[in-house]
């Protein structure tokens, strides 16, 4: 009677084991957006114009298309880089390649490319800061980017930092368009030279 009943539980565990398994088996994988597994970057150069196309092949995984911004380099023998980026918008279940062209001093030698993704899917995210000043006000001037298919409020804090370690900022609420990579730029009074320029998503 102990035997049967044992045979019994052992026959419920493996079942439930095996269920386990093929769950397992048929969870569909997480969606990706990326460079596929041991694929890198690749550059031609034309010398001879100045020209470097970089090339980045770019899988998606998910059942719609996907947008990402992805920064592409160019490294030179006389140790400049120059960058370009681009918005690039991935089909549903895609594995391409994309590129961007970039030109460089004539007078200067390519010798290393690179290219990377900068801004995921369905992301809101500061891509470049830069700032000027004149008379006592300063501008802070940012590019933003939202890779998702609807628009995003954001609240974005402008500081400038002055030569004498004073801060001033401003706190600002920015309506972002869906798909979109614009630049912002916001007025701040200052009472001296301004040393350093920053913007931040805080909400």
């Amino acid at each position: 009677m102990n035997a049967k009943r044992g045979l019994c539980l052992l026959a419920v565990v493996l079942l439930l084991f095996s269920a386990l398994i093929l769950s397992g088996c048929t969870t569909e994988p997480e969606g990706v957006v990326g460079v596929p597994e041991g694929e890198d970057a690749r550059g031609d150069y034309f010398s001879d114009e100045g020209r470097v196309v970089i090339y980045i092949p770019i899988l998606n995984t998910y059942d719609e298309p996907k947008e990402i911004v992805v920064e592409f380099q160019v490294f030179t023998e006389e140790e400049n880089h120059y960058s370009e980026t681009k918005v690039i918008r991935a089909p549903e279940r895609s594995d391409e390649e994309y590129s961007k062209e970039i030109f460089i001093p004539e007078e200067e030698t390519a010798v290393d490319f690179k290219a990377e993704i900068i801004v995921s899917e369905d992301e809101v995210k500061i891509i470049e800061t830069e700032g000027e000043s004149s008379d006592g006000e300063a501008f802070v001037n940012v590019t933003i980017v939202n890779t998702n298919f609807d628009p995003k409020e954001v609240v974005v804090e402008f500081q400038v930092v002055t030569e004498y370690g004073g801060v001033e900022s401003e706190i600002v609420h920015i309506t972002l368009a869906e798909n979109s990579m614009d630049e912002y730029s916001q007025k701040l009074y200052i009472d001296s030279t301004p040393k350093e320029y920053h913007a931040e998503i805080i909400g």
